[in-house]
């Protein structure tokens, strides 16, 4: 198997609508006329999102110190991934936005240990396929804090 033909993406959508933003990557997917198809027929397809940042933290002082005379720090939560198999019975998916974000259809992946390493992408795991309740050493949460300020 080439490289070539594991992963498809990321296709990022926008969808003003109700402000959707998702970074979609289709891996043993290929498209079939009007439908997503395995490129590599009985072996498992996988589609995964990863939503952007969606939570900020500002620094937190005691109520009794006042307003604070320097910037105040933020921190950003990291991206979320979420990795979902295409069960083989559903024989592909329909190429559509409605198919793809049909969630409740494809089986949620909890560990990611038969992904092929960095499948998920640059913000997914590192590059190194897991557990996804994994959390960084050190964090008590799956988001990575970083400053902004």
């Amino acid at each position: 198997m080439h490289p070539e033909d594991v992963a498809e993406g990321p296709f990022r959508v926008v969808r003003p609508a109700d402000m959707l933003v998702v970074d979609i990557s289709l891996i043993n997917l290929r498209r079939d006329g009007s439908r997503l198809v395995p490129r590599i027929p009985g072996t498992p397809a996988f589609v995964v999102a990863v939503l952007p940042p969606q939570h900020v933290t500002e620094q937190a002082f005691p109520a009794r110190t006042g307003a604070p005379s320097a910037p105040v720090r933020a921190f950003t939560a990291g991206p979320t991934t979420l990795s979902f198999s295409v069960p083989t019975d559903l024989n592909g998916l329909d190429l559509s936005l409605e198919a793809l974000l049909d969630w409740e259809r494809l089986v949620p992946l909890t560990d990611l240990s038969g992904l092929p390493t960095g499948a998920a992408g640059p913000t997914g795991f590192q590059g190194s396929p897991g557990a996804s309740s994994n959390f960084p050493p050190g964090c008590s949460s799956p988001t990575t804090a970083r400053w902004t300020g």
